[in-house]
């Protein structure tokens, strides 16, 4: 393209490479950030799951039901990984970061997600907006622990997770196509 970002007329993306950061200012070990991942996987898995409930659109409907399952295969892969990788280790979140369990990827809030999105008269739209902008931040994340060289005994774990979020992407935007 002639021009290159200044011929650009679509969305940019915005904010600073350190966004989603501060969930890693409590976890130094390789053990706890797959706590981490495993606690944004279940909170993303609850926030699926209530979203297959509430939308009326029957295919919205399967793909969320479907990225539920997914996230629960997430979470098995996470404990399955940190079991073999670190087998004296806990693999549970420090003390210190336990407030992270009401977090989902995107580093939101789940209950202030739900009620967003339980909200009288949402779209099926504005939903897959929101959803790929968790899976997006997400991958950005994850993108960013596989980078840091105190999780690289885990990295191998990551990068799956990262090609799993690369997937949910693809599907979402698929569906968030047809809703235009």
């Amino acid at each position: 393209m002639d021009g290159g970002i200044d011929a650009w007329k679509g969305l940019v993306a915005t904010g600073e490479y350190s966004d989603g950061l501060w969930m890693l200012e409590k976890i130094g070990k390789s053990d706890e950030v797959l706590a981490l991942a495993r606690t944004l996987e279940e909170g993303s898995r609850v926030f699926y799951g209530r979203v297959a409930e509430v939308l009326p659109d029957t295919e919205a409907k399967r793909v969320f039901s479907a990225l539920v399952e997914a996230e629960k295969e997430h979470a098995r892969r996470i404990d399955e990984a940190c079991r073999k990788a670190m087998p004296e280790a806990a693999c549970e979140l420090p003390e210190e970061a336990r407030g992270l369990e009401g977090y989902m990827e995107g580093a939101v809030g789940i209950d202030r997600t739900l009620a967003w999105v339980s909200e009288p008269g949402r779209s099926t739209f504005e939903v897959l907006e929101l959803a790929m902008q968790f899976e997006s931040n997400a991958l950005d994340l994850y993108l960013k622990i596989a980078g840091r060289e105190e999780f690289a005994p885990v990295r191998e774990v990551i990068e799956g997770v990262i090609g799993d979020e690369k997937a949910h992407l693809k599907r979402l935007g698929a569906l968030l196509e047809k809703n235009l």
